[in-house]
């Protein structure tokens, strides 16, 4: 069991460092961005933002990395998971958007960065479910698991108390 555990934490480790690898490569195409943005508007809006929205991607690594997501380390891959399907989902949209674009003959500027944009949102948006997801299965598991103690304490109980009656019974 104790070795279970450990691998458990090790593996939770790895999607943490997973988690903010995804925030320092997206948080580094962002540092390109704001540098090819001429407007400070532009700067602001379509750079720094989603750049911050990698660093939250790096300290959501970080507070899974901890522990301090209050989810236990076995149900960190669930996280990952939806933080992956988060980014694909936007990915995908932002995609067909653009193939629409191309289509009618219109121009798309800059449209990897708005890619990685929408790609960092998928990411912090799958992350926030997979959070909730993880905790709400580590929920039902602890639910299930009390349970079946319930169970097994009333069947005690009950095997317990219908002996003593059957003596009881005998007696009289």
């Amino acid at each position: 069991l104790h070795s279970s555990v450990d691998r458990s934490v090790v593996q939770s480790k790895h999607w943490a460092i997973v988690i903010s690898g995804f925030g320092v490569v997206f948080g580094s195409i962002e540092v390109a961005h704001i540098f090819a943005m001429k407007s400070p508007l532009g700067i602001g809006l379509e750079a720094i933002l989603p750049f911050l929205g990698a660093v939250g991607l790096v300290l959501a690594g970080y507070a899974l990395w901890q522990g301090s997501e209050g989810v236990d380390s076995q149900y960190a891959s669930r996280i990952v998971g939806w933080t992956i399907i988060g980014m694909v989902g936007m990915a995908l949209i932002f995609l067909w958007i653009l193939a629409h674009q191309v289509i009618r003959g219109g121009m798309f500027h800059h449209a990897h960065f708005i890619l990685v944009n929408n790609v960092i949102a998928g990411a912090l948006i799958g992350f926030v479910i997979g959070t909730y997801d993880a905790r709400s299965q580590e929920h039902r598991d602890s639910m299930q698991r009390e349970r079946l103690r319930h169970v097994f304490l009333n069947r005690e109980l009950r095997h317990h108390v219908l002996n003593g009656m059957q003596l009881i019974l005998g007696y009289t």
